[in-house]
């Protein structure tokens, strides 16, 4: 059973936290481009600490800068740990992008 869940709808082209680990735990990250004719672009990273509205540091992120979600697709990772305190922190280029985190 999950037991922690985070979602959010961001606006376009803002660092938004996603949501913070209360202690170490095994995530899954999805991200649904709720547009049905055009491609967006998005930004995953984890960060030991809360840093949006600021972009996160080289180092922290997990997906290539500005991965291309297709039209009416998602992206999904599965089993991303994170320790206690770690945040997700999420960016995407329109706002048709839903994002919602889970795990145990």
């Amino acid at each position: 059973m999950a037991s922690y869940v985070a979602k959010a709808s961001p606006p376009a082209a803002t660092y938004t936290t996603l949501g913070t680990a209360p202690n170490e735990m095994t995530v899954n990250i999805r991200c649904v481009n709720l547009d049905p004719l055009n491609a967006i672009t998005v930004r995953l990273a984890i960060s030991s600490a809360v840093v949006a509205p600021a972009m996160p540091a080289a180092a922290d992120w997990i997906e290539p800068l500005d991965l291309v979600i297709p039209a009416g697709s998602l992206l999904e990772e599965t089993a991303v740990a994170l320790v206690a305190g770690e945040t997700v922190t999420v960016f995407n280029s329109a706002p048709t992008a839903v994002w919602r985190m889970h795990g145990r």
